[in-house]
């Protein structure tokens, strides 16, 4: 009997344990809002890291970009406006602003990549913990279900065995 009562404790525990991860799992499923708030919460580090990187590359080239420009005035004292000499510091200009629009666009797919990794990563997580929950579960129960119908049989066996004592004291008491 003792073993019963431990495995229904056990069996209550193990349907807390599954409604719970259930209920975690299910409610991230649904709402991508969650997802999105514990991804960006993973992803805080890394996205602090990326963004001290590309303000550090645009501070690097905007210096570039004035002193360009200030060349470019300077130039333009000696040139006209459509010389090679000024074409050529217009093009590099160009260069230097493509150059933080690609890296901003890099950094960009780089953290959509990672927040989707790491959304379907937790998502996943959350659905094992759930299954893990559900499986263990299950075990108990079976356990449990074997256990109270050994129970049952015994009990009916000695319920049994009393039906037919008792059947045969009162065939003796009729003699």
């Amino acid at each position: 009997m003792d073993r019963l009562a431990g495995l229904s404790k056990q069996l209550l525990d193990a349907e807390n344990d599954r409604k719970n991860a259930e209920a975690n799992y299910l409610t991230l499923s649904k709402s991508p809002e969650k997802v999105r708030a514990l991804a960006d919460e993973q992803m805080a580090r890394y996205i602090t890291e990326q963004e001290n990187n590309i303000q550090a590359l645009q501070t690097d080239v905007i210096k570039k970009i004035a002193d360009l420009r200030q060349d470019h005035a300077a130039k333009l004292q000696e040139y006209q406006e459509g010389a090679p000499e000024i074409r050529e510091i217009d093009t590099k200009i160009q260069s230097y602003e493509d150059s933080i629009d690609k890296a901003v666009a890099k950094f960009q797919a780089a953290r959509d990549g990672y927040f989707e990794r790491a959304s379907k990563g937790m998502l996943e997580n959350y659905r094992t913990k759930y299954l893990q929950a559900q499986d263990k579960e299950n075990k108990i129960r079976t356990d449990f279900d074997k256990q109270y119908n050994e129970r049952q049989g015994q009990n009916d066996s000695c319920q049994h065995q009393a039906f037919a004592a008792e059947h045969r004291n009162e065939q003796r008491l009729s003699r």
